[in-house]
């Protein structure tokens, strides 16, 4: 009796720690301040891993707010500040413990400077593509992030004419 429910604690614990563990990360993303971001098309199709939306984050930059210069070893982030609900988040130039200190996130400065893309089924894909190509030519295609304590993005999801796209 006694090694039959060893064997069942020894089962259990870590299936309840990993759903422990899913279960806060899951908590962490979905309750930390979001984001919108304004993206803008790029190739949605990529013929050897599938269908993508593709994407290039288009930051609305300000003037900087402190002079960084990662050439001397300084950390350079980018301050992200919170828009009208219509518009996107604007960023600006600053060292990160500036950012940290005085934004309401701060971001790696170079966090989006290559494209980003989020998977979709290949049924949907055509009608996604130029829903995705519309919303963007008409300025309404965002992507929503959270951003950690690090600075890390995590994507939320894409937004086309106010719908989320999941």
């Amino acid at each position: 009796m006694a090694s039959r429910n060893f064997a069942l604690l020894a089962v259990a614990l870590p299936v309840l720690l990993i759903a422990g563990g899913i279960a806060r990360s899951e908590y962490a993303v979905h309750n930390r301040p979001t984001f919108r971001f304004a993206v803008e098309g790029y190739d949605p199709r990529d013929l050897l891993r599938g269908r993508y939306l593709q994407y290039r984050v288009k930051l609305d930059r300000q003037p900087a707010l402190d002079a960084c210069d990662e050439s001397v070893g300084e950390s350079c982030c980018l301050c992200v500040t919170r828009g009208a609900p219509s518009a996107g988040a604007t960023v600006a130039p600053a060292r990160c413990e500036t950012a940290r200190a005085s934004c309401d996130a701060a971001l790696d400065a170079h966090v989006y400077d290559e494209p980003q893309r989020q998977y979709i089924s290949e049924l949907a894909a055509p009608k996604l593509e130029q829903r995705f190509r519309d919303a963007a030519a008409a300025n309404r295609a965002f992507v929503v992030v959270s951003i950690d304590a690090a600075g890390e993005p995590h994507v939320q999801h894409l937004e086309l004419f106010g719908e989320a796209l999941k």
